[in-house]
């Protein structure tokens, strides 16, 4: 990640690696301190906010519900020295749940309803979201979608 990335971009990039549209509003606590998606703290970067690897803060988007995300810089290719790092997924684990699903609570729903054929609305969410396999990572086309994003030019220095 690069460390001259700002909030806005750092969304993008969130939202890009979960497979979302990005269209949700969002905000970061960094420090018991709020950023939202809206001026200027859009525009604040990473670096000025957070100074080392190995920090934590919470990302949470919103589509009608919260999604509260820890985030910690814990690569090596975090330097807040401002040296040129490209965007992309080192690891992960298992699927992102599908973009409006209905929250974390619409997410157990909707794993139990793929899952059993018997629930009652086992048909509609295959409808709606297709093939789901809820224990895939496709760390490969993550990278695919990263490569793809087109971020501001607030990154160099």
């Amino acid at each position: 990640m690069p460390s001259r990335i700002s909030l806005s971009n750092l969304h993008l990039v969130i939202q890009t690696a979960m497979g979302w549209g990005g269209l949700q509003r969002w905000q970061f606590v960094i420090h018991q301190q709020t950023y939202q998606d809206s001026l200027p703290d859009q525009d604040q970067i990473l670096q000025d906010l957070v100074q080392r690897r190995g920090a934590s803060f919470v990302y949470t988007c919103f589509d009608g519900d919260a999604w509260p995300h820890k985030v910690t810089l814990s690569n090596q290719d975090f330097n807040p020295g401002g040296r040129e790092v490209q965007v992309y997924c080192v690891a992960g684990e298992r699927a992102c749940p599908p973009q409006n699903v209905g929250g974390i609570q619409g997410y157990y729903r909707f794993l139990q309803a793929i899952r059993d054929p018997e629930e009652p609305d086992h048909e509609e969410m295959l409808d709606n979201f297709g093939d789901f396999d809820p224990d895939e990572f496709y760390r490969d086309r993550i990278n695919a979608d990263l490569q793809r994003l087109k971020l501001s030019a607030d990154m160099s220095d």
